[in-house]
């Protein structure tokens, strides 16, 4: 299967599950490298817009992102109805673009990421993936 594919399957695994479930895993299982936030915090004070791409979920990545204080971020969207989830993802589908922006480390922002050119402005021109 393709990442896509592979993702959807998965994610029907997750079906009927209770959404808190999202909540222990960010307590029990998540925890950020050493120098992170103040990457983030340097990286900002320099004026960079930063941004968290990942093939991931966004009930994970809006949490890290806003405790390592990245101004933004993208991911897939669980799909949650009536406090359980349904074993859906929604759509577009953020994968292979996020697998790949290593490679196009140099490119501008607006080549590898459209969605984010409009708020990170004239910061498009210079913009460097880190993995």
């Amino acid at each position: 299967l393709d990442f896509e594919g592979a993702l959807t399957e998965r994610v029907k695994l997750l079906k009927g599950l209770d959404a808190g479930i999202i909540d222990t895993i960010l307590r029990e299982r998540i925890s950020f490298m050493p120098g992170g936030r103040t990457l983030i915090a340097t990286m900002k004070a320099h004026g960079a817009h930063t941004a968290l791409v990942s093939g991931g979920f966004t009930p994970f990545t809006s949490r890290v992102a806003e405790a390592l204080g990245f101004d933004e971020n993208q991911a897939n969207e669980l799909i949650v109805a009536d406090g359980r989830l349904t074993g859906e993802v929604g759509y577009p589908i953020l994968g292979q673009q996020a697998a790949t922006f290593g490679a196009d480390a140099g490119k501008p922002l607006s080549e590898w990421m459209p969605a984010f050119a409009p708020t990170a402005g004239a910061l498009t021109q210079s913009a460097y993936p880190i993995r």
